[in-house]
């Protein structure tokens, strides 16, 4: 079965870039013809995706342009699907959900993968409409987490959808090696590490971690791994509130598994999630995983680690306290996040995604 992945961007960027990387060598590991193709070119410095797709001989293609919404990007798609025919197409995320949708002519089975509860464009009236033509162009959409599903419903009622959770290559961030504290920040071996993985984006909530800070002991320090439209806001608010020598901006980073590893805690502060890939990984590294409590977080893992109330600093630094003071309650939250993670694996994932395809 020849099959594409289709998405914006193919490099290290987000939670949907990277599943789509483990999914596509999955898919490959059960014999099928996989490509991944990216609808604008990846950053020259930012190529380690493409590397591991070569490595399982997973062909890659790139179409041409730099502006993700640029016609140009729509008029290549339709010259790439002219000259390259599949039996299954899978798309992510927002404007290849449209692009896609445009050639279904020339697609035999088109599918989408739902990765948000929210988006800009379901509080805008007149998307609605628009949305429901392209969503309907698809023979089935995957939702990965039940209130992805139930969001995308209520938006646009009576599509064919299922849920299909995530998933993570567990073994890799379980036997991931520590690295040096001092490798990652001057005078590192000295410090208590919170790290986050998140994007610098409206959604995620660096600044309820960052204040966090204010309640820990001055040997804490943060260190966020990401990039994004909002990361020289954040950074300035560090400054402002006399952070700057306590939170370390480390950027995109091949080596997030090592990191995760050598962390002490690790925190996701989010106004909502879908189902997050940064999440798994984290709950999968044996380093004790500690989250807000909003929608796509506590309806997936309430009862496998500490959730505290959203924009609570304070809460949040006193689980941390209690993290790092006490061993019982450390290697508790462990083991709940390690017992959550295992049920995500992504060979499982990529069967029920193959069950599908072959229908």
């Amino acid at each position: 079965m020849k099959i594409l992945q289709v998405i914006n961007c193919f490099q290290r960027s987000g939670g949907a870039e990277k599943f789509v990387l483990d999914l596509s060598v999955a898919l490959k590991g059960i014999n099928n013809d996989i490509e991944v193709l990216s609808l604008v070119p990846p950053n020259k410095d930012n190529n380690d995706f493409i590397d591991i797709l070569k490595k399982h001989r997973i062909k890659f293609h790139c179409l041409q342009g730099t502006n993700i919404r640029s016609i140009n990007v729509i008029q290549n798609l339709g010259t790439f699907f002219k000259s390259n025919h599949y039996d299954i197409v899978h798309c992510h995320l927002f404007p290849a959900l449209y692009y896609c949708a445009l050639y279904r002519h020339n697609i035999p089975k088109l599918f989408y993968t739902e990765h948000s509860t929210d988006n800009k464009r379901r509080h805008i009236k007149i998307f609605r409409v628009i949305d429901s033509y392209f969503y309907n162009k698809y023979d089935r959409i995957f939702c990965i987490s039940d209130q992805t599903e139930k969001n995308l419903i209520s938006y646009i009622p009576n599509l064919k959808t299922t849920i299909i959770n995530n998933g993570i290559n567990i073994h890799e961030f379980q036997n991931a090696n520590k690295i040096e504290k001092s490798a990652l920040i001057k005078g590192g071996e000295n410090y208590t590490l919170i790290v986050m993985v998140a994007r610098f984006i409206k959604s995620k909530d660096h600044i309820t971690l960052f204040n966090a800070l204010k309640f820990l002991p001055e040997n804490v320090h943060i260190i966020c791994l990401g990039n994004g439209e909002l990361e020289e806001k954040r950074r300035q608010y560090c400054i402002d509130n006399n952070l700057q020598n306590r939170v370390h901006f480390l950027g995109l980073r091949k080596d997030v598994k090592n990191i995760l590893k050598t962390a002490d805690v690790i925190v996701l502060s989010t106004e909502y999630e879908g189902f997050s890939i940064s999440m798994l990984e984290a709950m999968a590294s044996g380093t004790p995983f500690i989250a807000s409590n909003v929608p796509g977080v506590k309806d997936l893992i309430s009862g496998y680690t500490e959730l505290f109330p959203f924009g609570d600093s304070e809460k949040l630094a006193s689980i941390i306290r209690h993290i790092l003071s006490d061993n019982d309650y450390r290697d508790n939250i462990v083991k709940k996040n390690l017992e959550f993670a295992t049920q995500y694996d992504i060979n499982s994932v990529a069967m029920k995604y193959y069950t599908f395809y072959t229908l």
